[in-house]
Protein backbone atom coordinates (compact mmCIF):
# COMPACT_ATOMS: atom_id res chain seq x y z
CA UNK A 1 0.00 0.00 0.00
CA UNK A 2 1.32 3.43 -0.97
CA UNK A 3 0.03 6.80 0.13
CA UNK A 4 2.31 8.83 -2.14
CA UNK A 5 0.25 9.31 -5.28
CA UNK A 6 3.21 10.18 -7.50
CA UNK A 7 5.01 6.98 -6.47
CA UNK A 8 1.84 4.96 -6.93
CA UNK A 9 1.44 6.39 -10.44
CA UNK A 10 5.02 5.49 -11.26
CA UNK A 11 4.93 1.88 -10.08
CA UNK A 12 1.33 0.65 -9.97
CA UNK A 13 -0.64 -0.84 -12.84
CA UNK A 14 -3.88 -0.07 -11.01
CA UNK A 15 -4.80 2.29 -8.18
CA UNK A 16 -7.68 2.17 -5.71
CA UNK A 17 -8.69 5.34 -3.86
CA UNK A 18 -10.62 4.94 -0.61
CA UNK A 19 -12.44 7.92 0.88
CA UNK A 20 -14.54 7.89 4.04
CA UNK A 21 -14.10 4.12 4.30
CA UNK A 22 -15.52 3.48 0.84
CA UNK A 23 -14.02 2.77 -2.55
CA UNK A 24 -14.07 6.07 -4.41
CA UNK A 25 -12.38 5.03 -7.65
CA UNK A 26 -10.24 2.32 -9.16
CA UNK A 27 -8.38 1.96 -12.42
CA UNK A 28 -5.11 2.80 -14.08
CA UNK A 29 -3.18 5.78 -12.73
CA UNK A 30 -4.27 7.84 -15.76
CA UNK A 31 -7.92 6.98 -15.11
CA UNK A 32 -7.87 7.60 -11.36
CA UNK A 33 -5.43 10.45 -10.80
CA UNK A 34 -7.47 13.37 -12.02
CA UNK A 35 -7.91 16.94 -10.90
CA UNK A 36 -11.54 16.15 -10.03
CA UNK A 37 -10.62 13.16 -7.84
CA UNK A 38 -7.96 15.16 -6.00
CA UNK A 39 -10.47 17.94 -5.33
CA UNK A 40 -13.18 15.55 -4.18
CA UNK A 41 -11.10 13.24 -1.97
CA UNK A 42 -8.15 15.33 -0.84
CA UNK A 43 -9.84 18.77 -1.04
CA UNK A 44 -6.98 20.34 -2.97
CA UNK A 45 -6.65 22.22 -6.22
CA UNK A 46 -3.93 20.19 -7.88
CA UNK A 47 -2.49 19.40 -11.28
CA UNK A 48 -1.52 16.00 -12.60
CA UNK A 49 1.42 16.45 -14.94
CA UNK A 50 4.11 14.42 -16.63
CA UNK A 51 7.70 15.45 -16.02
CA UNK A 52 10.47 15.38 -18.62
CA UNK A 53 11.33 11.81 -17.58
CA UNK A 54 7.79 10.65 -18.31
CA UNK A 55 6.78 10.30 -14.67
CA UNK A 56 3.43 11.43 -13.29
CA UNK A 57 3.67 14.14 -10.65
CA UNK A 58 0.96 15.71 -8.51
CA UNK A 59 1.39 19.45 -7.95
CA UNK A 60 -0.83 20.95 -5.27
CA UNK A 61 -1.66 24.59 -5.96
CA UNK A 62 -4.02 25.23 -3.03
CA UNK A 63 -5.91 23.51 -0.25
CA UNK A 64 -9.63 24.08 0.07
CA UNK A 65 -10.65 25.48 3.40
CA UNK A 66 -13.68 24.14 5.18
CA UNK A 67 -16.25 26.50 6.51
Amino acid sequence: MLHDLSLAAQWADRIAVIADGRLHSTGTPAEVLTRAMLASVYRVDARVETCGRGRTVILVDAEYRSG
